[in-house]
C-alpha cells in the first residue's frame, strides 16, 4: 500500500524533522531544568546538614562532650529543622531528637543516608516525612548524627515536575 501524495512530499517531510528536533531540543532543555533543581535542593540540604555538623563538632572539640550534649540538647528543643542523634561508643543514645541511628551498621566513616522519619500529625496520625542524614564519630569515639527532613525540599521538586509536564505538554 502506498502512502498517500500529501505524506511523500519534501516540505512534509521537512516538517516532520524540525518538529523532532523541536521536541528532541525543548525535551532536553525540560530535562536539564528538573536536573538543575533537583541536584541543587539536595545540595543546598547537604551544605546545611554539613554546617551544623561542622558546628556541633567544633563545640565538641572546644569543651568535649558535655558541652556537645548541652548545645544538641538545645538545639533539639528549639525550633531548628534538624535531627540530632548522640550516641556513645557502643551506639546506645545519649540525647537527641530521634530515638535511633538511621544506619544499620556503622563502621566509623562520615556517612550520608537517605531515610523516613515518622511524625504525627494535629489529628493524631502517623505521617513519614523523606530526611537526608550525616553520622560522623567524634575524636573521643561518641558518634553524632545530623540529619534534616527533606519533605518540603522533594514537595518543591514535584511542583517543578509538574510544570515542566505542563510546559511539555
Amino acid at each position: 500500500m502506498r502512502l498517500p501524495r500529501l505524506f511523500r512530499t519534501t516540505p512534509f517531510r521537512l516538517t516532520l524533522l524540525f518538529l523532532a528536533l523541536f521536541a528532541a531540543a525543548a525535551s532536553a532543555f525540560l530535562a536539564y531544568i528538573y536536573v538543575a533543581t533537583a541536584g541543587e535542593a539536595t545540595r543546598r540540604t547537604d551544605q546545611e546538614i554539613t554546617r551544623e555538623m561542622r558546628s556541633l563538632a567544633a563545640a565538641y572539640d572546644r569543651a568535649g562532650m558535655d558541652a556537645l550534649n548541652q548545645s544538641l540538647i538545645e538545639r533539639a528543643a528549639s525550633e531548628r529543622p534538624f535531627l540530632y542523634l548522640l550516641m556513645k561508643p557502643d551506639g546506645t543514645r545519649i540525647s537527641g531528637s530521634i530515638a535511633e541511628s538511621p544506619l544499620d551498621k556503622f563502621d566509623g566513616t562520615p556517612t550520608w543516608n537517605s531515610f523516613s522519619v515518622t511524625d504525627t500529625d494535629v489529628q493524631g496520625r502517623q505521617v513519614k516525612h523523606p530526611a537526608r542524614g550525616l553520622q560522623e564519630r567524634m575524636s573521643g569515639g561518641e558518634i553524632l548524627f545530623v540529619g534534616a527532613d527533606i519533605g518540603e525540599d522533594e514537595a518543591y521538586v514535584v511542583k517543578i515536575v509538574r510544570a515542566l509536564w505542563g510546559a511539555g505538554a
